[in-house]
């Protein structure tokens, strides 16, 4: 199973509707068909943590399973729409959360995500995903499904 190359995957990446400071993406390593890594420094100066929790900082459980989603399905899914099928621009929508969070993530934390397809049906994305620390440490794992909308020009 062989990696996009770089630049294929910088256009992909441009494709993902989020940007700072909802965008928990700072590089995608690998993307294939079946297959998407990537990684994100959850910084210390990040605008959650100043509630969540005041003395003792630790990324939100929606924040760890978003940035899942951005790390996995959602690359995953605008490639195999947008540039393998060569069908209209889309955004993805959270369809489906099966997810265990195993510990919390803190500040200062970079954390590595993989993504594995399951299925891919119409416009339905099913991963298994991933989220770990450098050394392997789980922090959450689980299935995410993604449904893939297509833009409309005709509002």
């Amino acid at each position: 199973m062989k990696s996009l190359d770089q630049e294929t995957i910088a256009e992909i990446l441009k494709c993902v509707p989020h940007r700072p400071p909802f965008l928990f993406v700072d590089e995608i390593t690998f993307l294939s068909e079946n297959r998407v890594e990537g990684h994100y420094t959850f910084r210390e100066d990040e605008y959650f943590y100043k509630g969540h929790f005041p003395g003792r900082p630790m990324t939100p459980g929606v924040i760890m399973i978003e940035a899942m989603a951005q790390l996995g399905p959602m690359p995953l899914g605008i490639y195999l729409h947008e540039f393998h099928l060569r069908k209209r621009p889309i955004f993805g929508v959270l369809s489906h959360l099966d997810v265990d969070i195993i510990r919390p993530i803190l500040p200062g934390t970079k954390v590595y995500a993989v993504a594995i397809k399951k299925a891919h049906r119409r416009n339905t994305l099913k991963c298994f995903c991933e989220l770990k620390s450098e050394s392997g440490r789980l922090f959450a794992e689980g299935n995410l499904g993604l449904t893939l909308i297509e833009e409309k020009n005709d509002a």
